[in-house]
This record gives C-alpha cells, structure tokens and sequence, in this order.
C-alpha cells in the first residue's frame, strides 16, 4: 500500500545511512595537500568534494534511483486529493482522475487507488508527475550530502 513508501523521515534516515562519510573513504589530504585534519579544508572544497560524492551516487547507484522513486511515488499519492462523486465528470477516466487532475474520487477505495497508481511501475508511458520527482531528488540528495559530509 501507500504506506509501504517511504515517508520523509523514513527517506531521509535510509539516504543517509547508505551514503559513506568522506572520511570513511579519503583522507584530508587527499582533498588539500598538506592538510591533516577535515577542520582545517577550506569550506568551498570540502562541499564541492562532498557534492561531487553525492552526484556520483546519484547517477551510477541504482540504490539511489530506487529511493528517490519510491519517496516521489509516496509524495504523489500523498498529495492525492480526495473529491465527491458528484463534482466529477463521468467522461472522466479512474485513471485520468489520478494521473492528470491529481484526484482520488470517493468512490474508489485505497485498494483500487493504489492499483492504479502503481501502473507507474508497471507501465512504461505512465509516470509520477515530474514535480514529485523533483522534490524526492531533493530530499534524497540533501540526506546523501549529509550522510557523506565527513564526521
């Protein structure tokens, strides 16, 4: 079901344990020559190194990929808005409702929200809206620079 998705918080905690702090992988060094602790890097680098990481994750790591479609799909659905029979068009499509107008008419039930929703999965020419995709990238790829910013 929706709940099935990750929440915010959910998405947040997983992004950052799967990322790898800097320190885990490089030294200090590695990133400014003669530098021997994370403290004395110039800022400006060590967020430029630790996006650099996190970019990388984001497009070679199918991992990364999963988490930011299963956290778009859970801010679609969530955002879902609940509409009385009778303020729809009846030559309006269950599934036109959901995709294009973002609604979930009451006489549909979770299960059969759900089923519909989930062609995003199944379906190739079917998609979450862009938006919530962007804001899940969003989500994700702050949890991932934190979960990478050396500790």
């Amino acid at each position: 079901m929706f709940e099935d998705y990750p929440t915010k918080q959910e998405a947040i905690r997983t992004a950052k344990e799967y990322a790898e702090p800097l320190n885990k992988l490089i030294d200090p060094n590695d990133i400014q020559g003669g530098v021997n602790s994370w403290h004395d890097i110039d800022t400006d680098r060590l967020n430029q190194e630790v996006w650099e990481s996190v970019m990388i994750m984001r497009s070679e790591h199918r991992q990364v990929r999963n988490m930011i479609q299963d956290r778009a799909f859970r801010i679609w659905t969530d955002s879902l808005i609940r509409v009385n029979n009778d303020a729809l068009s009846e030559d309006v499509s269950d599934k036109e409702l959901i995709f294009t107008y973002g609604i979930w008419p009451y006489k549909m039930d979770k299960w059969e929200c759900y089923e519909i929703c989930h062609r995003v999965f199944e379906e190739p020419n079917v998609r979450i809206p862009h938006g919530y995709i962007r804001k899940a990238e969003e989500e994700i790829t702050e949890a991932l620079y934190d979960g990478t910013m050396p500790v």
